[in-house]
């Protein structure tokens, strides 16, 4: 039996980040905006365009980075790029919110999670600010917060926001917050896998058994039952049970999420990993080494091919 090497895959609730792009367009005021008083520095023509350009490299050099890992390298540039997108638009409009999202998000993946923290918590002021407490786009700020103290273990200041960024949702649901026109990163269903996630890590499985069901239903009946999002909650469904002891039900779900998987993507990838692991382990737990060697063995070599 080989050792295990790989660590016990979590319940997705990742870190909503914006993309570092910029606009093409000229910068407008949104109708909301118009209502706050105006801060957005006077520039000339020729000046507006020089920013843009050099945000607009900047941009390109943070992605590179960013998907490199090489955050450390990204920040100062981020920096940079937050300065450039205030002198063009002021310290109070929804990119600059989005900048300093970003900039949150690179020190909390280098641990800093003080400057982090306080970041996030700009974000959160402006988008209230501009767009109201109840705005959907509100609970972007509200989940990356959320996600900080959780990676701190700090989940009675997570659970609130959690709450919170879900009431918005569940509220505005009707309007505008359907899977079929919204990124999966802001639906409900995300939501309630990221306060499901938080109530697994307090070992409170039926309320996080509760709302994985719910999210599961509503993907299922607006993205169909074959869809790679559905993949992901029957996974971090069936760990809930796993963890509960409930190993039959565990089964069932990870070789339902594990055939989606296969079925949906050309290629191997960390998802596929986690499903084989979280199997391999289940095994483990009942003593079918067995069963759980070759899992653990295909699973370790999709996540080393990944490393490369």
């Amino acid at each position: 039996m080989i050792n295990k090497t790989l660590p016990l895959y979590l319940a997705l609730a990742i870190t909503v980040g914006y993309p570092f792009l910029v606009t093409q367009k000229a910068f407008g005021q949104t109708q909301t905006e118009q209502t706050q008083p105006s801060t957005k520095p006077s520039l000339s023509v020729e000046e507006s365009k020089a920013i843009l350009e050099e945000i607009k490299q900047l941009n390109k050099e943070i992605e590179q980075l960013n998907t490199q890992a090489k955050y450390s390298q990204a920040t100062p540039l981020a920096e940079r790029a937050l300065i450039l997108y205030e002198k063009l638009l002021g310290k109070n409009h929804s990119d600059v919110s989005k900048m300093v999202n970003n900039l949150a998000i690179l020190y909390q993946n280098q641990n800093k999670y003080r400057q982090a923290e306080l970041l996030f918590k700009r974000s959160l002021s402006i988008e209230e600010n501009l767009l109201g407490q109840e705005h959907p786009n509100v609970t972007y700020p509200l989940n990356n917060l959320a996600q900080l103290y959780k990676l701190q273990k700090k989940y009675q200041q997570a659970e609130p926001l959690l709450k919170r960024s879900l009431s918005i949702l569940e509220n505005s649901r009707g309007e505008e917050n359907t899977l079929l026109n919204t990124s999966l990163s802001t639906s409900l269903p995300s939501n309630l896998e990221n306060l499901a996630d938080l109530y697994r890590l307090q070992r409170k499985y039926q309320q996080s058994e509760q709302l994985y069901q719910r999210s599961l239903e509503i993907k299922e009946k607006e993205l169909g039952q074959e869809h790679p999002s559905v993949a992901t909650t029957l996974n971090n469904l069936g760990l809930i049970y796993q963890q509960m002891g409930q190993y039959q039900q565990a089964e069932q779900l990870y070789k339902r999420s594990l055939s989606i998987y296969q079925k949906s993507s050309p290629k191997e990838d960390s998802l596929l990993t986690a499903v084989l692991n979280n199997m391999a382990l289940m095994y483990q737990e009942q003593g079918d080494y067995q069963k759980a060697d070759p899992l653990f063995k295909r699973s370790l070599e999709i996540w080393e091919k990944l490393q490369q």
